[in-house]
């Protein structure tokens, strides 16, 4: 086992001509431990994280930022042999160059723009394809002969033969893709199962893991400048795809329609839920995301998978449940009003099927230039008052008025039209749902106001001798024309204008209340 180290791994002198071997051979087995570290998640090896998060259109940006405290060499490498501890001690100083595990991906994604630096500026390696399966495979490797230490019963020499042709196919797991990978996993873990061994607890659980864990994922390897001892800062990102979500259809309250109105006519998504995984790795983890332009935040939290379709209040008492079992402890929840969200988590591991979610609900800033919608809006339903109320009259033998109130009430429609070109060209990233409906709605209600009168001057004129309809005048045109269902529409575009004006105020007052908070908080 690495954590022993044997004497026979390494020669008991320091021979000239075997520096180099030697020096190798320290940086192969420092790379295993500190993978083991990593991937396992026993403990934390990285002092801090800060992942920052862009989110655009489809897509996701990371921004990520490692601080690791590297062990010596004696700490990961231990040994109870004095020669070889002074071994250790005195390369400590020579080794000048490591190799580190980075991040592990999925088999078969692609990280878009991948780019890694070190922050003081020296030679930063990304091990090639070929580098990085055999820096796997060595994992691997220490990982079996940890498993086969682990027996509790000497195997007899049949079962020692077949013990070792399933450790070579557990090592191929490497180079396989995922699906091979998973058949090959499930075949030696059968074919151990068959000979009857025992083995401890905790090494079947690693090995299989480990397992498991390199069945679905490949991990970068990066070589750099650095000794053992010393602390390294990398910034690396890489962009992916994302969907954005909107909020659980649970159209059970006034704020489950909404959310339903809200994607129903186009309105941009205001939750966004991003998974995290770094975590566990770390003693302190920093989120950021930056939210869309012209967005502030309105609410910042952490949970789990299975709490996605729940309620905030349920999201949240469940994750501080599963915190608080771990003893962890999260700071920011309770802040909001900023242009990005800043979230921390101290000593959150990773727990499997428990993945963690970021969720981040954001709300557009009381609009500028496009409040003027929603006085389009009351325009609108103004004029549809006081056709309604003049209909009767309009709608007589002498069509000459009806023909001056189509030209009224068809002026909020080309507004609407045109005001929807202009967004196009406006300067604001997403138009406020208050716009966004002011414009919907007049468009609707004036397209139909327009079809109501031109099927009376048209279709359903009456006869100015008998006042009789014409023969193409049919039932459903004559009630779509009618005052009744015109009344109809009117107290529709009423009463939903009246709607939007309160929620433009509900808006002005809820951003004054989140802002209240950040400049009570951070403006003293």
């Amino acid at each position: 086992m690495l954590s022993d180290m044997p004497d026979t791994h390494l020669p008991h002198s320091d021979p000239e001509n075997s520096k180099e071997e030697t020096r190798t051979f320290l940086r192969n087995a420092y790379a295993v431990r500190l993978a083991f570290d990593l991937l396992t998640q026993d403990t934390t090896p990285l002092s801090r994280v800060v992942e920052h998060v862009h989110i655009a259109l489809g897509s996701c940006r990371r921004d990520v930022t490692f601080e690791w405290d590297l062990p010596p060499l004696i700490e990961k490498l231990p040994t109870k042999n004095p020669e070889l501890k002074e071994l250790l001690e005195r390369y400590q100083e020579k080794m000048d160059d490591l190799v580190i595990p980075l991040i592990p991906i999925r088999k078969g994604r692609i990280l878009s723009k991948f780019d890694i630096q070190n922050s003081d500026g020296t030679a930063v390696y990304l091990c090639d394809r070929h580098e990085a399966k055999s820096y796997t495979k060595r994992l691997l490797t220490a990982a079996w002969t940890q498993f086969e230490d682990s027996l509790t019963v000497a195997p007899t020499d049949v079962q020692r033969k077949e013990l070792s042709a399933c450790g070579s196919d557990y090592i191929k797991i490497a180079e396989l893709d995922a699906s091979a990978a998973k058949d090959t996993l499930a075949d030696v873990a059968q074919r151990v199962h068959n000979l009857n061994l025992r083995f401890t607890d905790d090494g079947r659980r690693r090995v299989l893991h480990l397992g498991r864990y390199f069945a679905k994922r490949y991990v970068f390897w990066l070589r750099l400048n650095a000794k053992p001892g010393t602390r390294v800062r990398l910034d690396f990102s890489y962009r992916h795809r994302f969907a954005a979500d909107y909020e659980p259809k649970q159209i059970s309250n006034f704020f489950g329609l909404l959310s339903w109105v809200k994607q129903f006519i186009g309105q941009e998504p205001s939750r966004h839920v991003v998974p995290i995984s770094f975590h566990g790795l770390t003693r302190g983890y920093h989120f950021e995301l930056e939210v869309p332009q012209d967005c502030y935040v309105t609410s910042q939290h952490f949970m789990l998978e299975g709490d996605r379709n729940r309620r905030r209040v349920r999201q949240r008492a469940s994750f501080d449940a599963h915190a608080k079992s771990y003893g962890a402890s999260i700071a920011g929840e309770d802040e909001s009003g900023g242009s990005f969200s800043h979230l921390y988590a101290h000593n959150l591991p990773s727990v499997v099927r428990k993945q963690v979610y970021a969720s981040v609900h954001v709300a557009e800033r009381p609009p500028g230039t496009t409040a003027i919608v929603l006085w389009l809006s009351v325009f609108a339903a103004l004029s549809a008052v006081m056709l309604t109320r003049l209909w009767n009259a309009l709608a007589a033998t002498d069509l000459q008025g009806i023909d001056i109130a189509a030209l009224f009430v068809a002026l909020p429609g080309l507004a609407a039209a045109w005001f929807a070109r202009v967004f196009q060209h406006e300067g604001r990233y997403r138009v406020p749902f208050v716009s966004r409906a002011g414009l919907a709605i007049t468009g609707l209600a004036t397209a139909y106001l327009v079809v109501a009168v031109l099927l009376r001057r048209s279709v359903c004129a009456p006869n100015k001798s008998t006042g009789a309809f014409g023969e193409f005048c049919t039932t459903g045109f004559q009630q779509v024309s009618s005052a009744p269902l015109l009344a109809v529409v009117t107290w529709v575009l009423l009463s939903t204008t009246l709607l939007l004006t309160a929620m433009r105020v509900g808006m002005h007052m809820r951003y004054r209340l989140h802002q209240s908070k950040i400049v009570g908080r951070y403006g003293r």
